[in-house]
């Protein structure tokens, strides 16, 4: 009885570390990616600045493009002026090598802060990944979370289920076993 819940109580736990490792909060709100698109050697990218809590005139963006093997292939700063309106949308182009493929990551971030930056995954060319690229992406987060949270929820109900079986059979070693 005890090994049963020793175990589903260190699977709960393990499982609880996973999630924590997996959980990738970043509080960066003001840029959003909108949409990437590549074009032959070229990858459009668009995103919104949300400049409301920033003051000056100016503000620069720091964009940078990561391959498989977390090498830096592009780099590009973007300035622009901040106006008074709160969102800012901007597209622009960057120029890849020819021969780009796999699957790329898309890094947006201050100039000044780049350690909170948000991120995109993009396939280029005709790539041997698999669809687990989808989990740079919020959807497939979403996904991750929503099953890590189904099977903490049926370790939870094992666990009651073993706890209700434990109690009924005390309860039942404790009549005489002569009103059995």
């Amino acid at each position: 009885m005890k090994k049963k819940n020793f175990f589903n109580i260190a699977f709960l736990i393990i499982l609880l570390n996973i999630i924590a490792i997996k959980a990738d909060i970043s509080n960066n709100d003001f840029i959003h990616i909108k949409d990437v698109q590549n074009h032959d050697n070229f990858l459009n990218i668009s995103y919104t600045f949300n400049n409301e809590n920033f003051i000056g005139q100016d503000i620069s963006i720091d964009i940078w493009v990561i391959d498989e093997n977390n090498l830096e292939i592009k780099r590009f700063k973007d300035f622009f002026p901040i106006n008074k309106q709160d969102i800012i949308e901007r597209n622009l182009f960057l120029e890849l090598p020819k021969d780009s493929t796999g699957i790329y990551s898309i890094y947006l971030a201050l100039s000044d802060d780049l350690d909170n930056f948000v991120k995109q995954n993009i396939i280029l060319g005709k790539s041997s990944s698999t669809g687990f690229v989808i989990f740079g992406e919020s959807k497939g987060k979403v996904i991750v979370y929503i099953i890590f949270l189904i099977i903490i929820l049926i370790g939870i109900i094992m666990i009651i289920k073993n706890r209700k079986k434990d109690k009924q059979k005390t309860k039942q070693s404790d009549i005489p076993s002569i009103f059995r």
